[in-house]
């Protein structure tokens, strides 16, 4: 996973790549 964040150009895709992360979480944990 911090290869993939490490990986990302600037730090808005950072942000992005942060907040599909906790989503994916959210979801893991609902369902």
């Amino acid at each position: 996973a911090m290869m993939v964040l490490y990986n990302q150009p600037g730090r808005e895709t950072n942000y992005l790549w942060l907040e599909n992360l906790l989503f994916e979480l959210e979801q893991d944990v609902l369902h």
